[in-house]
């Protein structure tokens, strides 16, 4: 657990109980001011990981592992320029930790097409994700002690409330690559070596940036890791197929069971090539190479270990 929080490559799912409560409690007990007590914070955390549903991938271990990545991401770039506060770095946790909460195990477009209740009540605008930030609002207001922002006054906590929200619409794969061509704008004349007052200017860009990275991150572990969180969200595509097939529906794209490697390994490539790169390309602008040289490199390697694996006709890997 001493890696958790400093090593991207830190494999969660080791983790037998509880992930998201672990990594949080390991990364809080290294002296982050927080807006509440340890105590108050972890009882959240808690109530959050109470609240994560046991799907293949949108569980709370894939949100323990958003917490390590960002955590590492946020980290490096403080100790090499110091431009995040404390607010920037509670925002970046605790995003992290909520942004899947609840999760439904189906896209928002199941969701919408479906005219689930969830949909009707968000009016088919980011369903998945208001669904997840009004969860975690409401364990902080009505759980008990569980007010991470005990401390804070209106408008403090209305600034971390904003942040928080912008940064979990964020992950709605929707709007990625608008998201990505905002980042690529706003850093293009950005480096890490840039002044403290220019980078403190796009902090919330920043953030934003770390979290989709994270979210993404298992494109750019090492490749054995990267697999394995490869099949869990195939299983949890493959389910909402079997859904949809149930259902007499239209199976959506990636979600049909028995479509084989070929088709599998293919989607790989191209969630690699055409999602995760890009991504990373432009947030390395504004983080310590030392840091960001292997996590690309990574990338690079993953893209060409399923071009290898490209005409293998049988799925070899598990979600469990």
């Amino acid at each position: 657990m001493a890696s958790a929080g400093r090593d991207w490559n830190f494999n969660v799912t080791a983790i037998p109980d509880a992930p998201l409560y672990a990594v949080v409690k390991q990364i809080t007990s290294r002296g982050l001011k927080l807006p509440a007590s340890s105590g108050v914070i972890m009882r959240f955390i808690s109530e959050v990981e109470e609240s994560y549903e046991d799907h293949p991938y949108h569980s709370s271990t894939h949100a323990a592992d958003a917490v390590n990545s960002v955590w590492v991401l946020l980290t490096s770039l403080q100790k090499k320029n110091k431009v995040l506060t404390q607010a920037d770095m509670f925002v970046g946790l605790i995003s992290a930790a909520i942004h899947d909460v609840g999760h439904r195990g189906v896209s928002n477009n199941f969701l919408i097409h479906s005219s689930d209740e969830l949909a009707v009540r968000y009016n088919d605008l980011h369903v998945l994700e208001n669904f997840h930030l009004a969860t975690a609002f409401t364990i902080a207001r009505e759980g008990e002690r569980c007010n991470i922002f005990e401390t804070c006054n209106v408008v403090t906590y209305e600034e971390l409330r904003k942040s928080i929200i912008s940064v979990v619409f964020a992950t709605d794969l929707a709007d990625h690559f608008s998201y990505v061509s905002g980042l690529r704008n706003t850093f293009r004349n950005l480096t890490a070596e840039s002044s403290v007052d220019d980078i403190k200017k796009v902090t919330g860009q920043i953030l934003v940036g770390a979290m989709l990275c994270a979210d993404l991150g298992h494109g750019s572990k090492p490749f054995l890791l990267h697999e394995m969180w490869s099949a869990k969200i195939a299983e949890e595509f493959y389910m909402q197929g079997d859904l949809e097939v149930t259902m007499q529906r239209e199976v959506s794209p990636l979600c049909l069971r028995g479509e084989g490697a070929v088709a599998f390994n293919a989607s790989q490539v191209g969630f690699l090539k055409f999602l995760v790169m890009p991504l990373f390309d432009v947030m390395k602008g504004v983080m310590p190479a030392e840091v960001f040289s292997d996590i690309t490199e990574n990338i690079r390697v993953n893209i060409k270990q399923w071009l290898e694996k490209k005409d293998e006709e049988k799925l070899v890997i598990s979600h469990k």
